[in-house]
C-alpha cells in the first residue's frame, strides 16, 4: 500500500526568495523544486498542484499550468497568461493588506515550441475545504473557520476588491487559525453591489456543497458583509 505523506510542520513564515515580478525562463530544477511530489492536491487538464520539500525553505506548493504549451506561449506574449494575472493580483492584494499566500518563485519551462509556466508558494496550511470535511470537527471548530473566512472577505471588500473564485478550496488556514487567499488571478478592483453579491453567492453555494448548514452560511454572510 502507498505510504501516507510525512507530517507537515506548523505553517508559518519561512525564508525564501523575494516575490518575482515577472516570468522568465527558469526550470523547477533551477529552483531545486524538482523532487518527487509528497502530496498531489489537484491534477487536471489545466493545471497540477503538488507539494515538495525544499532543502532550506521547507514545504513548498508548486502549481504548473498543463494546458496546451503553444497556447501558453501565446498568452505569455500577450501578457494574458493566468500565471501573469496571479502574479499581478497577488502583489496588489498583499499591498492592500489582504492576506494572500505569497508567490515566492516562478518560471517558464520550454515545451517544444511552447511553454509550461509554474508558480511556487510556501505551504501555509490546509484548505478550509479540507478542514470542513475533516472528521471530528466540532460546531465551534466550524464556526472559527467561518469567522476567519468572513474576516478575510470583509477585508477584501473594504479595500475595493472582489474575487469571483472565493470558495473554501481557495482559502488556507494557518497555524493560528487565520485565513489566507490562494489562486487570486480572478481578483478584480470592483465592489459594485452586483459583484459583491455574486462573490458571496458563489461562496454560499460551495459551502453548502462542503457541508456547511444554513445557520453557518448565514453567520458567514453577516460577518462578511457587515463586519
Amino acid at each position: 500500500m502507498p505510504q501516507p505523506p510525512p507530517p507537515l510542520p506548523a505553517p508559518g513564515p519561512r525564508p525564501g526568495p523575494s516575490a518575482p515580478t515577472r516570468l522568465r525562463r527558469r526550470s523547477l530544477a533551477d529552483a531545486a523544486l524538482d523532487s518527487a511530489a509528497l502530496e498531489v492536491f489537484k491534477q487536471d487538464a489545466r493545471s497540477r498542484v503538488w507539494r515538495v520539500e525544499h532543502a532550506t525553505r521547507g514545504p513548498v506548493v508548486v502549481k504548473r499550468f498543463e494546458y496546451q504549451p503553444l497556447r501558453q506561449r501565446a498568452a505569455l506574449a500577450l501578457g494574458l497568461h493566468p500565471a501573469q494575472w496571479e502574479l499581478r493580483q497577488n502583489a496588489r492584494l498583499r499591498g492592500a493588506g489582504v492576506p494572500a499566500v505569497p508567490i515566492q518563485d516562478a518560471g517558464v519551462e520550454p515545451a517544444g515550441v511552447g511553454a509550461r509556466v509554474w508558480l511556487a508558494t510556501p505551504w501555509s496550511g490546509k484548505s478550509m475545504q479540507t478542514l470542513l470535511k475533516q472528521p471530528g470537527q466540532t460546531p465551534d471548530d466550524v464556526r472559527a473557520l467561518l469567522a476567519a473566512a468572513a474576516g478575510l472577505t470583509r477585508r477584501l471588500i473594504e479595500v475595493g476588491y472582489t474575487f469571483k473564485d472565493l470558495k473554501p478550496s481557495n482559502l488556507v488556514i494557518d497555524g493560528d487559525g487565520r485565513a489566507h487567499l490562494i489562486d487570486v488571478g480572478s481578483a478584480r478592483r470592483d465592489t459594485a453591489p452586483a459583484q459583491v453579491a455574486r462573490m458571496l453567492a458563489v461562496m454560499d453555494r460551495v459551502m453548502a456543497r462542503d457541508g456547511v448548514d444554513e445557520g453557518g452560511r448565514q453567520f458567514f454572510r453577516e460577518r462578511a458583509s457587515d463586519g
